[in-house]
């Protein structure tokens, strides 16, 4: 991937997967910057359901990315960003009687999980991933249309953009840390 590609890249997978050749260059505060920040993007979708217990992995997620909290901190919110996933998907049927679409819940919280993962590339993927699935829905509860097609492309778009804030594999280091209400301002939009 060239520079000029990076910059105007608008998938996140594509940014992600570049920079997974060169991981060992890469900030592990960044990374995991990039994937508090798509969790926070996440639950900013969610319309039923997100819970004090998700709130607070959150933060946790959040506090180690900013180096403000140890590694048993981490692997506390991901035992209970687990918990939070499973009875998420259990569940799923359930709150589909109550909610027309429960699975930006769903996603949520698999992102939760995703981002507490031990590994910072991983955690930024699997919430980035998460996060851009958490802006349709479920295909299975609802219609795909060119409007979710649209949503889906804007979320993927605003994500490149958090990651692109934060790394740039080109160019000298600005720093180390993301605002995590970046995301939430801006939003996905429509």
């Amino acid at each position: 991937m060239t520079e000029h590609e990076w910059l105007n890249s608008n998938d996140p997978q594509a940014l992600l997967g570049f920079l997974s050749l060169r991981r060992g260059g890469i900030n592990e505060c960044k990374l995991r910057a990039v994937a508090a920040t798509c969790c926070r993007l996440a639950a900013q979708n969610v319309t039923w359901g997100w819970s004090p217990e998700a709130e607070e992995v959150l933060q946790t997620i959040e506090r180690y990315a900013s180096s403000d909290c140890g590694a048993e901190s981490l692997v506390n919110a991901r035992q209970a960003a687990e918990k939070l996933s499973q009875q998420a998907f259990a569940h799923h049927d359930m709150m589909t009687r109550h909610v027309a679409d429960p699975s930006d819940y769903v996603w949520a919280m698999d992102a939760l999980f995703e981002a507490s993962s031990n590994d910072a590339f991983k955690a930024a993927v699997g919430a980035a991933m998460c996060a851009v699935s958490s802006v349709v829905g479920c295909p299975l509860c609802c219609e795909f249309n060119g409007a979710d097609l649209d949503r889906q492309n804007q979320a993927k778009r605003r994500i490149a953009d958090i990651i692109r804030d934060s790394i740039h594999p080109f160019g000298p280091d600005k720093g180390t840390r993301l605002e995590f209400d970046t995301g939430v301002r801006r939003g996905f939009g429509g």
